[in-house]
């Protein structure tokens, strides 16, 4: 079959123009609009913008699937309405009502807590949140919580479905966001966006002394890192960062099918608990960030060539720790150690 396209000049044809990709899921295709020619070998499809030509029902075209923008659609909430997500907050929206109640009891919501939801997106988590708060609630006392999105079309929906009572919105970048302007001790929940999961991470350890606990959805590959012991090769310097902070549960996975759009990874829960605050602490914390950053930024080289400039053959011995080591080798101690022997 021919396309008007061939008959436009290559100028206006070029302009005439668009391409999507073929996709074959069999909930998404539909009916192609517009006249269009289809090459199976490139698994693309070039469709006339312009010109409407009858479809061919022998045509290969006419059973073609098509990808459309994924959105998620949560059709059991009547305040819902399609949203496009957008890549540049890294918007996955857990969508599957199974893992939204298995984090929701291993979160164990109470009335008291003050609990604040970092992208809370399309309410998803949220409403199961208050439902669970709620539950628990005297009568006449409405559940609450804080929420922080930086999305405006988003922030509008929250708006619109949740009372001022019920939800109290922060709008704005939780790495900007001041956590020490709400009440502690907090509990900081939330589906992390995963492009920067690890800087929000790192914020978040400026308000270890106000925070109970954390419970985070990251990606797996990362809440592998943040749990990995001395030894594995997971092991990083978010490990190390994070365990002399916290204790690092890692709860269970999410498969990418729980949400909308799909994303590409797996996906785990997380659970930080801060430590004691008698726990083990570096005499200089910014050296020993420094150490350690060095340390897994030649994370192949041996802890003697690696850490050179800093520790010499008296100082690993003084540590009791072995200059052959690599640095995924080393326990958070060991490094606290290392670090020690330098500020003393």
């Amino acid at each position: 079959m021919i396309s008007s396209c061939d008959r436009l000049e290559p100028k206006h044809a070029q302009d005439a123009i668009e391409r999507v990709e073929v996709h074959t899921h069999e909930s998404m295709w539909r009916r192609p609009l517009g006249a269009t020619r289809y090459s199976g070998l490139s698994k693309r499809v070039t469709r006339t913008a312009h010109t409407t030509l009858p479809l061919d029902p022998t045509d290969d075209l006419y059973n073609l699937r098509v990808k459309t923008p994924a959105i998620a659609l949560n059709r059991d909430n009547p305040h819902h309405t399609a949203h496009r997500a957008r890549k540049r907050f890294g918007q996955n929206f857990l969508v599957d009502k199974t893992y939204i109640r298995r984090i929701v009891e291993a979160i164990d919501p109470k009335p008291s807590d003050h609990l604040v939801e970092i992208g809370p997106g399309q309410a998803a988590l949220t409403r199961e949140l208050l439902d669970a708060m709620q539950a628990q609630c005297a009568e006449g006392v409405t559940a609450s919580l804080d929420v922080v999105e930086i999305d405006r079309d988003l922030v509008a929906r929250l708006k619109t479905e949740f009372t001022e009572q019920q939800l109290r919105i922060h709008e704005g970048d939780a790495l900007e966001f001041d956590f020490a302007t709400l009440p502690s001790p907090l509990r900081i929940v939330g589906n992390l966006p995963y492009n920067i999961s690890t800087p929000i991470l790192f914020r978040l350890c400026e308000y270890e002394d106000r925070i109970a606990d954390m419970t985070f959805m990251l990606q797996k590959e990362v809440v592998d890192r943040m749990a990995a012991g001395a030894g594995e090769d997971a092991r990083g310097r978010l490990s190390v960062m994070l365990q002399y902070r916290y204790r690092v549960e890692k709860c269970f996975d999410v498969p990418p099918g729980a949400f909308r759009p799909i994303p590409a990874v797996d996906s785990s829960i997380v659970r930080l608990v801060p430590l004691a605050a008698d726990r083990l602490r570096p005499k200089n914390e910014k050296f020993f960030a420094q150490l350690v950053t060095q340390a897994f930024t030649q994370r192949r080289k041996m802890l003697r060539k690696s850490l050179v400039q800093w520790i010499d053959a008296e100082r690993f011995e003084k540590a009791h720790v072995d200059p052959q080591a690599r640095a995924e080798d080393l326990t958070t101690e060991q490094f606290v150690a290392l670090a020690d022997c330098v500020a003393a």
